[in-house]
């Protein structure tokens, strides 16, 4: 990992204080040597103003925090994902949460039904995570043939 932001996961917060499902994804998080930042919605656009992707997570678990999401986050996180200004995982039981239908581009976004086991979805976001570090060092260009010179 290059820098210490790389090791940073996102948290989006959808009600003032921390829940429990916070806590649980924070420990199994640092098994693996990432820590899980908690951060409101406005916190999150001052931070993407940076030219940087970064990797959150947002946990839809009750009515209130469905109504939040879909009244100030939905409409948000649809441009942050098509600008690739985030890469987004969600996990929730409520259907109309899932923007995969409405993206174009769907790698940059991932969506998990509840329940699901925190040791689960830590598991798959970091697959994801570590793929995408991958990709991003990934040289662009095919490879050179090699020329020989048969004389």
């Amino acid at each position: 990992m290059n820098s210490l932001k790389d090791e940073w996961i996102f948290y989006l917060k959808l009600q003032p204080d921390l829940s429990e499902n916070f806590l649980q994804l924070d420990k199994s998080f640092k098994q693996f040597g990432y820590n899980l930042i908690p951060v409101s919605f406005p916190n999150l656009l001052r931070l993407i103003q940076e030219k940087e992707t970064f990797h959150v997570i947002t946990i839809v678990s009750n009515q209130r925090e469905a109504t939040y999401y879909m009244k100030h986050v939905s409409k948000h996180i649809k441009n942050l994902l098509r600008f690739r200004k985030i890469n987004l995982f969600t996990a929730s039981s409520y259907g109309f949460i899932n923007e995969s239908s409405k993206l174009t581009f769907r790698d940059n976004y991932e969506f998990y039904k509840l329940p699901i086991p925190s040791s689960v979805l830590c598991d798959k976001v970091i697959t994801t995570v570590l793929d995408h570090a991958v990709e991003s060092t990934k040289w662009p260009g095919g490879k050179r043939p090699k020329m020989t010179i048969s004389g």
